[in-house]
């Protein structure tokens, strides 16, 4: 670092299971049973024992830079096969196939929701079947899970709990022990402390309610990006004198994303820290891929108002997301323009007149 050596930083670790790693339940080989943990692993190495291999061919697809691959052929073996590795300790030929229908079916559901309109599900096989649902959203979050990204591969603890008397803080992130979170209790109508460990994600009751699920699912999603970018920052160690009084948790308030309107030379580390873990959440609900898929078959002009406000409705529908997340997302992909024009205030106005 400017010149001077400062040791060996390890910037990634090996995936692996255990209770300290990724702490999943696994059946065994021993077992017949399908319910069970498992671990997937990107991998560019050739096919043998352990490895899924997922086909994009005769799919038209677009990869992470908005590039299009218009029927994918065996010539483009980069983006025509994906393979993963199963890294269980040990599963059954049973508990295999289930794992590679899994993945190849979740493709291909993403895939037909997103592109043909047509909605699937799966069984209790994973074998892809058709499905009740009438819109693309109910498809896709079907099989994208938040709350079991959150609980069981992050590892975090869900917590529900009301935040304050008028709903103005939507999640909170817990890194250390405490027993100093601040919460509202209606019954007595005035506020009091709590107890919570660390890693737990508490979201504000109201967001419980049926008309509130997209900003139920987006906050869930900011809230691990939190623990995911920012635990380093908050965590101590109760053993060591600390030289900053860092509080245990982080509150995100409804108008966490208005730092973005403030210049960037007065940001300071909260705002910072609410940007990303927006980026982290629209990331993960919408990712760039499938939304500029329906970008590209748009047919209105999405710089203007009335094609803007039209754009977002389509993508808070498919992703299951609100107006406000899903015009966040086009604005940073840089599909809507970031300007007062389209600010949410025009766009849920507008919205209300189709």
């Amino acid at each position: 670092i400017d010149g001077a050596y400062a040791g060996v930083y390890s910037l990634c670790e090996q995936s692996q299971i255990n209770e300290n790693r990724i702490d999943i339940e696994e059946a065994g080989a021993e077992s017949d049973a399908l319910a069970s943990g498992y671990l997937f692993e990107l991998d560019a190495s050739p096919p043998h024992d352990g490895k899924i291999s997922v086909s994009y061919l005769g799919f038209d697809i677009t990869d992470l830079e908005g590039k299009e691959y218009k029927r994918a052929t065996n010539d483009d073996s980069i983006y025509g096969l994906m393979r993963y590795s199963l890294k269980n300790d040990g599963y059954s030929d049973a508990q295999f196939a289930f794992a590679s229908r899994y993945i190849q079916n979740v493709l291909k559901i993403l895939y037909y929701a997103t592109y043909e309109g047509v909605y699937y599900t799966l069984n209790e096989q994973a074998e892809l079947i058709p499905s009740s649902y009438t819109t693309a959203e109910d498809a896709i979050s079907a099989v994208i899970d938040i709350d079991s990204f959150v609980e069981l591969y992050l590892g975090m603890t869900p917590d529900f709990q009301y935040l304050s008397h008028n709903g103005i803080y939507l999640g909170m992130t817990v890194f250390n022990d405490t027993n100093a979170v601040p919460v509202f209790d209606p019954s007595t109508n005035r506020a009091e402390y709590i107890s919570a460990k660390a890693r737990t994600v508490i979201i504000d009751n109201r967001l419980l309610a049926d008309n509130q699920r997209h900003r139920y699912r987006f906050t869930l999603g900011h809230e691990a990006g939190h623990d995911i970018l920012h635990s380093a920052f908050f965590t101590y160690n109760p053993d060591q004198l600390a030289l900053f009084d860092l509080p245990p948790m982080i509150q995100c308030r409804v108008d966490a994303g208005k730092a973005s309107n403030k210049n960037l030379t007065m940001w300071n580390d909260h705002d910072w820290m609410e940007w990303q873990a927006n980026r982290h959440s629209s990331a993960i609900l919408m990712p760039k891929c499938a939304v500029m898929k329906i970008v590209s078959k748009f047919k209105g002009d999405p710089k203007s108002l009335s094609g803007a406000c039209k754009l977002t409705q389509r993508i808070s529908e498919t992703f299951d997301v609100s107006t406000e997340s899903a015009l966040y997302r086009l604005k940073s992909l840089g599909v809507i323009p970031d300007t007062k024009a389209t600010s949410t205030y025009h766009i849920l106005t507008l919205e209300s007149l189709f």
